[in-house]
């Protein structure tokens, strides 16, 4: 956009970079006669400098990461070239146990192998009756971590990334970075604050929700705590959960954590009514 100039004092800002999709993807060169646009220039893509000679001291396999920022807006041509390239000038061939369908089958004739074994059974029994336990703790963690993947997936889709795909296989592995993050992250506990309170607090939501797997039947005759009254009891230490929140909240002595612990409190606690109504429905069509 060009605009004829009525003055020769003009002044050139560089407005940005914005953040339309992610940082430095947009920024415009605007010169102003007093506070009217005279020309504007958008100048699309660029981004990290110095590419170069980051990439003189690193291998092929280190630099991969790199690419993706050369330019947000083309991110998958930039890193089909630099993958692509290698494999083609040195003649390199995908193995074929890196396939997925490959590695589905490979799995699938294991657990077939191991499962006709009537020895393995015999030897390791007590393996077996850890298998209810595995598979509940693990389908509850593997589907934490797919819906972490398909969130990261989904943002990138709209912000023009396609996302980690370099920590472990299909970039699954980056939840599992970001959760052993969280775990080593230093513990901040305000000055002025209940310091019992804000500690306590985060151990109750945890552990009531571990207490409350001890009324869950892994299979027959095998169960931690055998009530009668199991599911009241699971629902009543579900409920406990968001008293931690509100002590954590409060502990702080901050006003607006305070308010965070409460919005999450209703917030549980609205999940928590509809699912004892339907738990109670069915146990009292059951007593009857």
């Amino acid at each position: 956009m060009n605009v004829p100039a009525t003055r020769k004092d003009l002044m050139i800002v560089n407005m940005g970079p914005q953040h339309p999709s992610m940082h430095g993807v947009l920024r415009l060169i605007v010169t102003l006669d007093g506070e009217d646009v005279i020309d504007c220039e958008p100048i699309l893509g660029y981004l990290h400098r110095g590419m170069e000679k980051i990439a003189e001291n690193r291998t092929i396999i280190q630099y991969l990461p790199y690419v993706t920022r050369w330019d947000y807006l083309a991110t998958m041509f930039t890193e089909a070239i630099t993958v692509n390239g290698p494999e083609q000038l040195g003649n390199i061939q995908v193995p074929k146990r890196m396939k997925l369908a490959d590695i589905i089958t490979i799995l699938v004739q294991d657990i077939n192998y191991f499962s006709g074994l009537e020895s393995f059974k015999e030897v390791y029994g007590i393996l077996w009756i850890l298998v209810p336990i595995l598979i509940l703790v693990l389908g509850i963690t593997i589907s934490v971590l797919a819906i972490v993947w398909l969130e990261r997936e989904i943002s990138a889709g709209i912000q023009q990334r396609i996302g980690p795909e370099y920590a472990g296989p299909f970039g699954i592995l980056q939840a599992l970075a970001d959760g052993t993050k969280l775990l080593f992250k230093e513990n901040l506990i305000p000055s002025r604050g209940d310091i019992r309170l804000f500690s306590i607090g985060p151990s109750i939501s945890v552990i009531s929700i571990l207490i409350s797997y001890s009324v869950i039947p892994f299979g027959y005759n095998f169960v931690l705590s055998d009530f009668n009254i199991g599911v009241f009891l699971w629902i009543a230490i579900s409920s406990i959960a968001p008293i931690g929140l509100l002590m954590s909240g409060y502990g702080s002595n901050n006003k607006y954590s305070f308010l965070g612990g409460l919005r999450a409190a209703a917030q549980s606690i609205s999940y928590e009514i509809p699912l004892t109504l339907c738990v109670l429905s069915i146990s009292l069509r059951a007593i009857r």
